[in-house]
Formats: structure tokens, sequence, C-alpha cells
């Protein structure tokens, strides 16, 4: 944790006491868990488990999903807001961008992979937009390179392209 903790937290019984280096409710303690001076948390932390097995380990008590949500305020805060990971019901992996923005994968602090909101989706290139309006498409590039070296698209309304490209077009 950071920052300042006020008002009431949730999931404990009872009132929790938080202060430095102590986070207590009747149901335990983590007795130096929180440092007094930076905030940071200094143990696994368990999310509807007595013990974790990682730094983070959510747990769903049933066989329902589990995910972790993000959002902020131009998102907003539903379910259906924001970004979200983790396993459903079914114990498939989901990664599920709820806004109609792309999920991006990097390296680096290098874009590797795109997946726009309408499925097209470029690998080592971030000129995605200006090669097609067709959905499905696939473009494989060079990083370097305005120009991707394959592209796959097309719908089910017009024919399908496969282009390879280099600089000279």
């Amino acid at each position: 944790l950071t920052g300042n903790v006020t008002g009431n937290a949730t999931g404990l019984s009872g009132t929790p006491n938080i202060s430095a280096g102590t986070i207590a409710g009747s149901t335990g303690t983590f007795s130096g868990a929180i440092s007094g001076t930076t905030g940071a948390f200094s143990q696994n932390i368990a999310i509807r488990l007595t013990s974790a097995t990682n730094n983070l380990h959510v747990h769903q008590d049933d066989s329902d999903k589990s995910l972790l949500q993000f959002s902020n305020t131009t998102t907003g805060t539903t379910s259906g807001d924001g970004f979200q990971i983790g396993i459903s019901g079914g114990e498939e992996a989901i990664i599920d961008m709820k806004e109609t923005e792309p999920i991006i994968f990097s390296t680096a602090g290098t874009e590797r992979l795109r997946i726009n909101s309408d499925g097209r989706i470029a690998i080592n290139d971030t000129g995605l937009a200006s090669y097609s309006t067709h959905s499905p498409c696939l473009a494989i590039g060079d990083s370097g390179d305005s120009t991707p070296g394959l592209i796959l698209r097309g719908s089910a309304t017009s024919n399908c392209d496969i282009s390879f490209c280099d600089n000279s077009g």
C-alpha cells in the first residue's frame, strides 16, 4: 500500500486498525508487514486465502470467475469498463479490454504486438490502422520500417489479400 489509508477496510471482520507496520483485524495481524515510512507491503498478499503462494494471489472460493480489473475515471468503474485479466468460470484464461482501445504487448519499451478492438493484429509494426479497413487483418513487419513485410487481410464481403512488401513498395 502506498499513500494514506483512511476509512473502513472491507474483507476483514471487526474494525481493522491500520497503523505503520501493522494491519490488524479480529481475524489476524500482519506485524511489520507495512513500512511506516514508505507504505510498502513486505509480505505476499493473499485475497480470499489464508496464505499466498506468490507476491499477489487472488483466489475464488467457488468455480466462478476470478478477475483483476483495472479502470480509471475515463473508463468508468462497472464490470463492463477498463481492463480485466484472470480466469473464467470455465477455467479459461481471460485478457479482456472492455474499452474500444487496443491491447498492446511490449518488451524493453517497444511495442511488439497489438490487437485492435476490431480484431486486427499487428506483430512488430505500429502502423496497422493505415494498412486495411478490412477485418480481420494481420500485419507482420519490421519495427524500424513503416511498411510491414507481410499483410493478410480480408472480409466476408470482399476478396482476401496476401501482400508482401519491402521498402520499395
